[in-house]
């Protein structure tokens, strides 16, 4: 009689009730995912949830998908917790890749495209630690923590913006502000004392990276988006730039480490209009065709003799300038009146030009060569067409070809 009590009524309830707490486990977790999704537009994916505390929930090994594409960010955890005002999620450590950093731009420009709510609300990202990675390696390991950021997500009636800070609260910041009433307008306030890889840039701003993985920057910048095309100004320093890398897009050889200083930089409707530009590099080479073609695009003096002359390739000790943008004409200059442009043991190898060169002569230098012209490459009739203001579309399309991924 027991085992029949057993096999007849316990067996059966408790599979019953067993079936109907894992029904409603799940629907409560699909609930909690639904919600989450709604608040951030994005879609969610976690093998299981923990309740940390009241209102606080954990997804565990997640996946961040966008609302209209596979493309997806993975995390180990995700903290969520549900307040009047908002949601607020919590990450504590985040590894961001160039990849990791291009799928969260992607996320980040869905959210900003979004229509826009009836109600004020407002949701806050929070990343306890951030690693720079290149995917295989941190980079500059030994600075590769650079603490967290706090990132905001508000929506109103008139405007979705997203700001980010870094954690501990510093001076470093990014603003973002969509405005769909506004003729689509968007506008960009960036602060970045601390170094930041030049890759995740690239990667924000949907560029081809040309600088090397090691290449990082500081610097702000104010600007605007209307009808597609940008306006604003800037200034800042890239450091670390592999100019081996930078020649893969010439007709010619460069070696070493170089850094670039842009101050007063002003640029209008994607074309830039003024501003000063360092370069300095130590202990590098490049071939004897650019300083040809700095001589006979650009009017440089060159000082090879001897052995020099006939070297394909010459090492030099000092590569050190300054370019000055204005009114459709590039000013050429030492950092020092002291100082050639280019010098080897002390001795100078290349002068700059005297007086102005026309704006449109700088594509000649860097993509032409001066016994093998390069006719119709495509990244000198953007720069071309960038320097010289000529029409936006052609431009724009040509930038879009070359720059986006």
């Amino acid at each position: 009689m027991r085992l029949l009590f057993v096999l007849v009524c316990i067996l059966p309830t408790g599979s019953v009730v067993g079936w109907a707490l894992l029904r409603v486990g799940k629907t409560h977790e699909n609930a909690i995912l639904e919600k989450i999704e709604q608040s951030f537009g994005l879609r969610f994916n976690c093998e299981f949830i923990e309740h940390v505390r009241p209102g606080v929930v954990r997804l565990n090994r997640c996946e961040v998908f966008s609302s209209c594409s596979s493309q997806r960010l993975k995390i180990d955890s995700i903290d969520v917790e549900e307040a009047s005002d908002g949601t607020r999620v919590r990450i504590p450590k985040l590894s961001l890749t160039p990849h990791a950093v291009g799928e969260l731009a992607h996320l980040a420009s869905i959210w900003l495209s979004r229509p826009l709510p009836r109600s004020i609300g407002s949701n806050v990202l929070e990343l306890d630690e951030v690693v720079w990675s290149s995917g295989k390696n941190p980079l500059f390991p030994e600075t590769s923590s650079f603490g967290g950021f706090w990132i905001e997500c508000v929506a109103d009636e008139s405007m979705r913006a997203i700001r980010i800070r870094r954690e501990p609260q510093s001076e470093d910041e990014v603003r973002v502000r969509s405005m769909p009433l506004d003729a689509g307008r968007v506008e960009v306030i960036a602060r970045a004392n601390n170094p930041v890889p030049w890759e995740m840039v690239c990667q924000l701003l949907g560029w081809r990276s040309l600088c090397g993985e090691n290449a990082f920057v500081r610097g702000t910048i104010d600007c605007s988006r209307v009808a597609g095309l940008w306006s604003g100004t800037c200034t800042g320093r890239l450091e670390n730039i592999s100019l081996e890398q930078i020649a893969h897009v010439t007709p010619h050889a460069l070696s070493g480490i170089a850094s670039i200083e842009w101050t007063e930089g002003v640029f209008s409707r994607g074309r830039l209009i003024s501003g000063t530009i360092g370069l300095h590099a130590t202990q590098g080479s490049l071939s004897r065709s650019l300083i040809d073609s700095l001589v006979t695009f650009l009017g440089c003096r060159s000082f090879l003799a001897g052995s020099l002359a006939r070297a394909p390739t010459i090492a030099f000790d000092q590569l050190s300038l300054v370019v000055r943008l204005a009114e459709s004409k590039i000013f050429f200059e030492s950092n020092s009146m002291q100082q050639p442009l280019v010098m080897k043991n002390k001795i100078s190898i290349v002068e700059c030009p005297n007086g102005s060169v026309a704006v449109e002569c700088v594509p000649d230098a860097l993509f032409s060569s001066a016994n093998n012209k390069v006719v119709g490459d495509p990244w000198k009739r953007w720069w071309s067409e960038t320097l010289l203001f000529l029409n936006d579309e052609k431009s724009l399309s040509l930038g879009e070809d070359l720059l986006l991924r």
